[in-house]
């Protein structure tokens, strides 16, 4: 899903069923700064544990991240997106 209510509600109906645990590799990490955007990319392992029980199953790849300064001065993320690979079974 590309805009935020279908993201939100996919992501709703999943945690009801798995637990999710994602861990960034921040020693690769990139990012570039011009004004109030900034983009950032990494890489990033998820791991998805169905909550009825089962194998965890994991999907590991890149990361590319937009992030935009409010007024506040805070930084917020305006778009992200990810290029994991397909999901194995441990």
């Amino acid at each position: 899903p590309m805009l935020r209510d279908g993201f939100r509600k996919g992501f709703e109906n999943m945690i009801r069923s798995v637990t999710v645990k994602a861990k960034p590799d921040v020693k690769g990490l990139d990012i570039t700064v011009e004004g109030d955007v900034a983009v950032s990319w990494g890489k990033m392992e998820i791991e998805i544990k169905p909550l009825a029980g089962g194998p965890p199953r994991t999907a590991q790849g890149h990361t590319l991240s937009a992030f935009r300064r409010g007024p506040d001065g805070q930084w917020r993320i305006f778009r992200d997106a990810n290029l994991l690979s397909a999901f194995t079974q441990k």
